[in-house]
């Protein structure tokens, strides 16, 4: 049988356009608190389609409500705090989500491997990152690897 859910059960349009007017609503207010220009529209276009003007205005405001938080999580580093947390978001990127600890070991693994000097150690290494990577991971640390 098919599980049909009671139709007040189902959140609807209605209440997910409150849930955001009232999130827009609290972001001004803390804004305001902040001495910070409120959010007057919210992007009404998918950000891919948004013209490039738009994108700057967005940017600028998302800049601005980023650093009005920042400002109170940190409020002597608030700098600090920003800039570590757009490194993070690069690294982030950078090593597929990977931890610096995670990078770090599977460098050493790679390393082991290249400098291994018979066939059956370098198996050995393999069959240790085969079995939690994939061979374009594996292939990424161990870019002689076929």
């Amino acid at each position: 049988s098919l599980y049909v859910p009671d139709e007040d059960s189902q959140e609807s349009e209605d209440d997910i356009n409150y849930v955001e007017g009232e999130s827009l609503k609290q972001l001004n207010h803390f804004l305001q608190l902040r001495d910070t220009s409120p959010v007057r529209h919210v992007l009404s276009v998918p950000w891919n389609v948004a013209q490039s003007r738009t994108k700057r205005c967005y940017l600028r405001k998302a800049e601005q409500c980023a650093s009005a938080v920042m400002e109170v999580l940190a409020p002597e580093d608030s700098n600090c705090l920003w800039r570590e947390l757009c490194e993070r978001e690069v690294n982030r990127r950078t090593t597929g989500g990977k931890s610096c600890k995670e990078v770090e070991l599977l460098q050493a693994f790679a390393e082991s491997y290249l400098n291994a000097q018979h066939w059956s150690t370098r198996r050995q290494i393999l069959s240790i990152l085969a079995d939690k990577l994939s061979f374009k991971e594996v292939q990424e640390f161990i870019p002689t690897l076929t």
